[in-house]
């Protein structure tokens, strides 16, 4: 897994931020330009090597581990980022001092968003520009990142879609 880091030379607190499936950090280059004032910004990219939400958390918490003693201010994640933060934290409650969990399932889900089919099933017509920026749309009402959502995607293999995808559509609460 790869880290964008953007780091304050002042010593400021980490925000750690998860992207949501089939996104990288584009999706918060809105919210990184701002945060970047305050923190130390570091953003997971779930890339072609995203296996599951277990996997990925046990690599961002071993990167946290590492690169800042194991705790940091706050994590945040975003859809399948806002799962991986939740199982993160399910390990590890006292990884960081705040949490921001936005959009993210927390029960399995049966039936699928046409476009997410669409991106695994019928990936070349995904992967058309015109088609692909049709199913931008049906996701995002703004067109902040429709070009880089594009060029993620056509980056992305099937395999890594698919299991984002999974990973999203079938989570379930952690107990603990």
């Amino acid at each position: 897994m790869e880290f964008k880091q953007y780091i304050n030379k002042r010593n400021k607190p980490v925000f750690m931020y998860i992207h949501g499936e089939c996104l990288s950090t584009f999706s918060f280059k809105i919210e990184t330009k701002e945060l970047k004032k305050d923190f130390t910004v570091i953003l997971p990219v779930l890339g072609n090597d995203f296996k599951d939400i277990d996997s990925a958390a046990d690599e961002i918490i071993a990167f946290i581990d590492k690169k800042f003693k194991g705790h940091i201010a706050v994590l945040s994640g975003f859809s399948l980022g806002g799962q991986i933060a939740i199982n993160i934290l399910s390990k590890r409650p006292d990884l960081c001092d705040h949490a921001i969990i936005e959009e993210a399932r927390m029960e399995p889900m049966k039936i699928r968003n046409w476009s997410d089919l669409v991106a695994v099933y019928a990936n070349p017509l995904a992967q058309n520009k015109l088609f692909n920026s049709f199913m931008y749309y049906t996701k995002f009402n703004k067109d902040f990142a429709e070009k880089e959502y594009y060029q993620n995607f056509k980056q992305l293999s099937k395999e890594s879609i698919k299991n984002q995808l999974e990973a999203t559509y079938s989570f379930t609460m952690p107990k603990t």
